[in-house]
């Protein structure tokens, strides 16, 4: 499964240094019509940059890959929440995503969610404990 996702990330790296208008016009609307495929490879376009970069559009066509079962654009959401690039630092959402990732059998993500898990917990670690005096 590993080399089928590193493969088929090799094609679309290939394939949106290649890419003219009219096929960014065909994915974008192949994307719109619920393609998976096509809209994390929209996703990737809008992120890296090959159209104006966008990264609340990568955002949002990884999420909707995502939340089809797409495990690049889960391990990508992931990586874009662990690191607050495009968008605001959310520990629990890399941890989901990378989670979800990992169990449809992207084994790297494991190693994110791991590390994701360590912030977590530290960060948990580090907030005020606050007491209600009214239990009981």
């Amino acid at each position: 499964m590993k080399k089928i996702i590193v493969i088929t990330f090799f094609i679309l790296c290939v394939a949106a240094s290649a890419w003219g208008e009219a096929s960014f016009e065909k994915t974008q609307e192949s994307a719109k019509q619920g393609n998976a495929d096509a809209q994390c490879y929209l996703a990737l376009i809008y992120y890296r940059g090959k159209t104006p970069q966008d990264y609340k559009k990568a955002l949002y066509w990884y999420t909707k890959s995502a939340e089809q079962g797409c495990v690049w654009a889960q391990y990508n959401l992931a990586l874009k929440y662990y690191s607050g690039n495009g968008t605001p630092h959310d520990y629990k959402k890399a941890y989901a995503w990378s989670n979800l990732a990992f169990a449809n059998g992207y084994e790297d993500a494991r190693k994110l969610r791991d590390r994701v898990s360590k912030k977590l917990v530290s960060e948990w670690m580090l907030k005020p404990m606050t007491f209600n005096r009214n239990s009981k």
